[in-house]
């Protein structure tokens, strides 16, 4: 009987193997097919050259490198890009960051009206984007028309406006995500650390600066550390808008490179220099991300709780 038992249970815990290796095994095989293959063949056609006539491709070395950095100095297009991808950043680094954890910490602190602001604030990561990206449209091309009569053109359309309006979009959608990150990381601040703050007379505004943003700090630091690689991957959901046509003006390096490899404009001979510039740019985030990583953990404020 204990032999049969021994076999019983032995037989199931082949099965029980069998069972979770086959759950694990899917997701595996797609990160290693999408993830690694693709990397691995963006690493290759960065050094490759498209051939229209025999429709193949053939290794040329650094040039696409070249093309690049030439290009990027010197393609107005590709350096309007670069200058927006880092308005974005800082917008986001000065601006956002600091009403972020401002609004996050009242939420927190459940002021007047706290509930509300919660749901109205998240409401957008509720819904989906392109739903967002079709009330915003209409708004933008059919209610403030009908409010400012004196607006003549479409303010998704206008150089000068596009970027603002597509900039403004993005920091209000993100508004969520931050609002959840910052209040979680609140919420596991010590109630005996806040305790002895109000004994030590700290007031509302005293409270954040000196006892909440240092216990927080780690939070910050994920913003501020992925915001580094975001500058040159960000497209603003300027695609969802405007498909291949979004206004100049408006360009990032994220929907720059985008709009080069996905599409009906997209074109084999553009997948190498996409590529170069791809890893042309991972080159520089990797380092400079570790390195504002390295200050921001070493020079920034140190709490054990």
């Amino acid at each position: 009987m204990k032999e049969e038992k021994r076999i019983t249970n032995k037989g199931q815990i082949i099965k029980d193997k069998l069972f979770i290796y086959s759950i694990i095994a899917l997701p595996v095989i797609v990160w290693a097919t999408l993830y690694i293959g693709g990397n691995i063949t963006m690493v290759l056609t960065a050094f490759q050259e498209y051939d229209p006539i025999t429709k193949t491709y053939s290794f040329v070395g650094f040039i696409n490198f070249k093309e690049f950095f030439i290009d990027l100095f010197n393609e107005p297009l590709l350096e309007k890009s670069a200058i927006n991808s880092f308005i974005v950043y800082g917008v986001e680094l000065f601006l956002m960051m600091p009403i972020n954890i401002l609004v996050s910490y009242c939420i927190y602190k459940r002021i007047y009206g706290a509930g509300f602001f919660k749901v109205v604030l998240f409401l957008p990561s509720i819904i989906s984007g392109i739903i967002w990206v079709l009330l915003f449209k209409y708004l933008l091309e059919n209610g403030v028309p009908a409010l400012f009569p004196e607006i003549k053109t479409s303010l998704l359309t206008n150089d000068d406006t596009a970027f603002p309006i597509m900039l403004g979009y993005k920091l209000w959608l993100g508004f969520a995500g931050s609002m959840i990150l910052y209040t979680g990381a609140m919420s596991k601040v010590p109630v005996s650390l806040v305790e002895y703050g109000k004994i030590d007379g700290l007031n509302f505004m005293q409270e954040l600066w000196h006892l909440t943003i240092p216990c927080i700090f780690p939070t910050i630091t994920i913003f501020l550390v992925t915001g580094v690689a975001g500058i040159f991957s960000d497209q603003m959901a300027l695609y969802s808008f405007y498909g291949q046509g979004a206004p100049t003006n408006a360009y990032t390096f994220g929907y720059y490179f985008f709009r080069a490899v996905f599409g009906n404009a997209a074109k084999p001979a553009e997948f190498p220099y996409a590529s170069a510039a791809g890893l042309s740019f991972t080159l520089v985030v990797a380092p400079l991300t570790l390195l504002v990583k390295y200050l921001l953990e070493k020079y920034g404020p140190s709490v054990e709780f």
